[in-house]
Formats: C-alpha cells, structure tokens, sequence
C-alpha cells in the first residue's frame, strides 16, 4: 500500500511524556478515528512500566492498533512495524476511519514514510548458533573473535555488548 495525499492519516510524535496519547484520545472522541501505536516498546506484552504504555482501561475505551502484539523476547523488526502499520491504515481507510498514529519511535515514522533498504531477516537457527558460542567461549574471548572478523565493529560494539 502507498500512503498517498489522497488518504488522510494523521502523525502524532513527540517525547515520552508530551501529551500525543491525551490529544490522541480528544481527537478520537471527536471524529472517526482508529488509534495505531507507533511506539517500539509498547509492542510488546509486560513492558508497562517506563513506556507511557495507556492504561488497560484506557486501551479497552480506546484501542489502539500494536500494543502488546510479540513478548519480549521475540524478534519485532522495523520492517514487520511497516508491513503491520500498513496493514492498520488500509482497514481504518476501508472502513471510512481517519487513521492516527501515535507515539515516539522516530524511526518507525520515519521507515513508514520514506521506507528502509529491505534486509533479510537473521534466521532463529543461526542467532542461537551465536548465542551458544558467546555463552561457551565467554564474552571476552566472543568480542576478540568479533574483532578480528570485523575490526570496524570497535566503532559501534563495546565489549560488554552481548
């Protein structure tokens, strides 16, 4: 689907904290409106605390579209974010709503509206290869090894990262 100036979707960004989700819920009161979340943390269940996540009887007043849709430790890509987001703006323009998105991840705004390069996903497989080596070897020795692989990773990994 591309986002054109034909359809009337309406972005609400800002800092934690800055009013979107109160402005959000005023705006839904007053016209047709579907609520996406465009927040990265608040896509998964149990992260309530720290997010700004709307409260659960907020949310069943008012739901939103991407709130708590993966668990933590699931892989959630910036990419699935758009796909997802696509998805919620098509149905809310079918059904006559006026989308509005709501929330602070920059980069998911940014990657709906201008797009990313396409990168394969990292297969489930390979990740616990990785994560078995780092937990056989040690974290000293996996960053060394990370090093000589690619020793421009020093600019961008620290040795404490996992």
């Amino acid at each position: 689907m591309t986002i054109s100036s034909t359809n009337s979707v309406v972005f609400l960004m800002g800092p934690t904290a800055s009013g979107k989700t109160e402005l959000a819920l005023k705006m839904y009161n007053q016209l047709d409106a579907s609520l996406i979340s465009v927040d990265s943390a608040l896509i998964y269940r149990g992260m309530d605390i720290g997010t700004a996540k709307p409260s659960k009887v907020t949310l069943e007043n008012y739901p939103h579209a991407l709130i708590d849709i993966c668990e933590p430790d699931e892989s959630f890509s910036v990419n699935q974010f758009v796909s997802l987001a696509k998805q919620h703006i098509e149905s809310a323009l079918n059904a006559g709503k006026l989308p509005i998105l709501v929330g602070g991840t920059g980069l998911y705004f940014k990657a709906l509206t201008e797009g990313l390069v396409e990168i394969p996903s990292i297969p489930l497989r390979f990740r616990n290869q990785v994560r078995a080596l780092q937990k056989s070897i040690g974290q000293e020795k996996f960053y060394k090894k990370l090093l000589k692989i690619d020793p421009s990773a020093i600019n961008q990994v620290k040795p404490q990262d996992t």
